[in-house]
C-alpha cells in the first residue's frame, strides 16, 4: 500500500525485544516508525499533529498502561488511531478500551500478517479522513 510518507507507526512498547521485532516487520513492509520504551518519552517527543498511527503495548511499566495513554493522548488532542496489543486483556478492559475509542485491539501473539493488516487499515482511515 501506499501511504503518505508523512504517515508514521509510533510503537511504545517496554519489552525491547518485541518492540524491536515489530520495527523490523514494519520496516520491511516499508512502513516509518518511530519506538518508546515508554509513555513518557512518547508524550514528551510527540505532539498533537502527529500522523499515522500508534500501536501500543496494554501492560506498560510504571504507572500507565496502553488504556491510559490512549485517554491522555485523546485528552491532549491527538487525532490519530490507536492500537492496543495485550496478551492479558480481560473483557471489562477489553470493553474499556472499546469504548475509549481505540482503533483495533489485537491479542498476543497475534500473527505479523494480522498486525500489518490491521495497520493499514488504521493509516487508511487516518489518511485524511480521521477525526469522523
Amino acid at each position: 500500500m501506499n501511504f503518505s510518507r508523512k504517515n508514521k507507526v509510533y510503537i511504545i512498547d517496554d519489552d525491547k525485544d518485541v518492540a524491536q521485532s515489530t520495527v523490523i516487520l514494519l520496516q520491511t513492509r516499508g512502513l516509518p516508525t518511530e519506538l518508546f520504551h515508554s509513555v513518557e518519552d512518547f508524550l514528551t517527543e510527540t505532539d498533537p499533529t502527529i500522523s499515522g498511527c500508534v500501536v501500543s503495548d496494554y501492560a506498560l511499566e510504571g504507572n500507565w498502561n496502553g488504556i491510559d495513554l490512549l485517554r491522555k493522548i485523546q485528552n491532549l488532542g491527538y487525532r490519530i488511531p490507536f492500537i492496543l496489543a495485550s496478551g492479558s486483556l480481560n473483557h471489562s478492559s477489553r470493553l474499556t478500551a472499546e469504548k475509549s475509542g481505540a482503533f483495533a485491539i489485537l491479542e498476543k501473539p497475534y500473527p505479523s500478517d494480522i498486525l500489518c493488516e490491521t495497520i493499514y487499515a488504521a493509516l487508511k482511515h487516518n489518511d485524511g479522513r480521521f477525526p469522523n
